[in-house]
């Protein structure tokens, strides 16, 4: 993504935002706007990572160390049924015979 008035640069896995408006790098609507689109950017793609990093944990016979991984990746996801959630879920059940709670339905209660 092309930003004007930010500079998005990435290095050892850290991203770097910098404004870019001389002389005096101030904020104004355009700029904030660019900041929140590129965090939100950013953001959407943890779980994959998350996700690789506990399949890279798993190939390294670091099981614990998957399963912390395996943990964040359901935590960070929706609790929808998808293939990657039953390999994390699966992952969890096999080794540390860990099981799910099904989520109850919510109840609303009306005044």
């Amino acid at each position: 993504m092309s930003y004007t008035t930010i500079e998005l640069s990435h290095h050892d896995g850290i991203a770097t935002v910098t404004f870019n408006r001389p002389p005096v790098n101030a904020q104004n609507r355009q700029s904030r706007d660019e900041l929140i689109k590129s965090i939100h950017e950013k953001v959407l793609r943890l779980p994959a990572k998350i996700l690789q990093e506990a399949r890279d944990r798993t190939q390294q016979d670091d099981l614990e160390g998957a399963a912390e991984y395996y943990v964040i990746y359901l935590n960070a996801t929706p609790g929808n049924a998808s293939p990657e959630r039953d390999e994390a879920t699966k992952f969890l059940h096999d080794h540390f015979n860990v099981s799910l709670a099904q989520a109850s339905p919510s109840t609303s209660h009306q005044l």
